[in-house]
């Protein structure tokens, strides 16, 4: 199974302007995960009903609650100056532990609920929790790239960049994908927001198994290189989350990195994330632009 481009930065970004295309995001509500056997889908306010009860026994936590994909779509106001290129997402409730079913499931098994779903409902992800996250790849002041190594349960060693879930609200009008991509880099390399001269979306990506998918972020920050090599950076909240860093300088270094898993001159092999790896092959493709 490969990865999942729902958009990409031809839809997000222009390059000669070097500004989005998108005047707007707008989060609407999406339904949960469908039901295998009756082929139906709750809706927004029967997932949060559902989770209410689960919580209520005492079965899950309200920090469990996590962003559920639901599709998206280009819209806007046309009576609206300044509005009429939106990005509409829908967002619907899904759980970490139906996250973890997800990520459990042998991967034939994963292929048949796609296929039913694409078949029976026009949605791969149909039956799946499809939950989200941003993930952010980071740009010295110099220019260089910075990735890290994952250290974590899950996706352990692979490589991967600030990333973490979306934050889930009842009320969609406050889930904020920027304001995620803010937190990540905040709490895992320690980087404000006064900190980044440019936070560019150029995506969302979703993995080949089990669709979760990451907004998938490029920013511009005002820190040194040598703030990431020297270590500093393991003063972040959740610094823990990766082994080490990795810096790229140059578009060929993404290249070997994602041809042959190998970064500069070693030789250990790595895997990269989906949409980690969406984001190199961006940057290595419109080094110029995103710089």
């Amino acid at each position: 199974m490969e990865r999942i481009i729902h958009f990409g930065i031809e839809q997000t970004f222009d390059g000669i302007a070097r500004k989005p295309r998108y005047d707007h995001i707008l989060i609407k509500k999406g339904n949960g995960r469908g039901v295998v056997g009756t082929g139906t889908q709750p809706s927004f306010e029967d997932k949060v009903k559902e989770f209410d009860e689960q919580v209520a026994a005492g079965k899950m936590e309200l920090r469990d609650w996590k962003c559920r994909y639901d599709g998206y779509n280009w819209g806007g106001s046309r009576f609206v100056e300044g509005m009429e290129n939106g990005l509409h997402i829908s967002i619907g409730p899904t759980s970490f532990g139906e996250w973890r079913e997800d990520y459990k499931r042998p991967e034939t098994v994963a292929t048949g609920l796609q296929k039913v779903g694409e078949e029976m409902h026009k949605d791969l992800g149909f039956y799946l929790s499809q939950g989200l996250g941003a993930a952010v790849l980071t740009m010295t002041r110099e220019g260089d790239v910075i990735v890290g190594v994952r250290k974590s349960d899950s996706y352990d060693g692979a490589i991967h960049g600030a990333a973490g879930w979306m934050a889930f609200d009842r009320d969609v009008k406050n889930i904020n994908l920027i304001k995620d991509a803010y937190l990540e880099l905040n709490e895992e390399l320690a980087v404000n927001p006064s900190q980044v001269s440019s936070l560019r979306l150029i995506g969302l990506v979703a993995y080949p198994k089990t669709l979760e998918a990451d907004f998938v972020f490029v920013a511009r920050t005002d820190k040194e290189r040598d703030y990431f090599t020297s270590g500093a950076w393991k003063d972040a909240v959740d610094a823990k989350e990766h082994r080490d860093l990795i810096v790229l300088d140059h578009p060929q270094q993404i290249e070997r990195l994602l041809g042959e898993g190998k970064v500069a001159d070693g030789e250990k092999k790595y895997e990269v994330l989906a949409s980690t790896a969406y984001g190199l092959e961006m940057l290595a493709k419109h080094w110029d632009a995103l710089r």
